[in-house]
């Protein structure tokens, strides 16, 4: 998680640093719990059915956090190279909801 990225999830959720939290908690190999909860806050403040003016599906949010507030757009005329990364990380994304998908239908909930 990149610093921007953390200081606008503490931004719209404070209580991300009630327990003295900082980003070095959650750079490089900091806690897995508690970027999930950077992420969640990210994604809540960002990737809105406000926001974007539609249910957010696992691409808007994949995008959103690949590239920022804005990498849901499809405006990729405007930032190519941001778009096309974006949607490189989305398929990488993808693949993997549908091993999770596939091994759950075949082994039970892990």
């Amino acid at each position: 998680i990149q610093r921007d990225y953390y200081n606008d999830a503490v931004a719209f959720d404070s209580s991300l640093q009630e327990d003295g939290e900082t980003y070095n908690d959650v750079a490089g190999k900091g806690s897995t719990d508690y970027a999930k909860r950077v992420a969640k806050a990210y994604m809540a403040r960002y990737a809105t059915r406000k926001r974007l003016k539609r249910k957010p599906t696992d691409e808007d949010m994949a995008r959103i956090h690949n590239g920022g507030p804005n990498g849901y757009e499809g405006k990729c005329h405007q930032r190519k190279n941001k778009c096309d990364n974006t949607m490189r990380y989305w398929e990488r994304v993808k693949e993997v909801m549908e091993i999770n998908r596939l091994y759950d239908s075949h082994f039970g909930q892990k």
